[in-house]
């Protein structure tokens, strides 16, 4: 359970700065952008694959959305 708390506090962290952690849809790198922008496009500096933020997955999910993949909630 301490490996949760530590993934919720980075996040806690992450959107007090206005940033964000995702993963490239492409090649899975682990990314930051910044929130406070509206953007229309994000790049994966590993890559170069250039997308919506739509094709960046976040890295954190919420526990009811754990919950979700693990099967729990069917």
């Amino acid at each position: 359970m301490k490996e949760k708390t530590n993934h919720s506090e980075s996040q806690v962290i992450l959107e007090k700065v206005g940033l964000n952690a995702v993963t490239c849809g492409h090649c899975g790198e682990l990314m930051f952008h910044e929130t406070k922008n509206n953007l229309d496009s994000i790049t994966c500096y590993h890559c170069n694959f250039e997308g919506e933020p739509c094709d960046f997955p976040d890295y954190y999910y919420s526990d009811l959305d754990e919950r979700f993949l693990r099967g729990e909630l069917v």
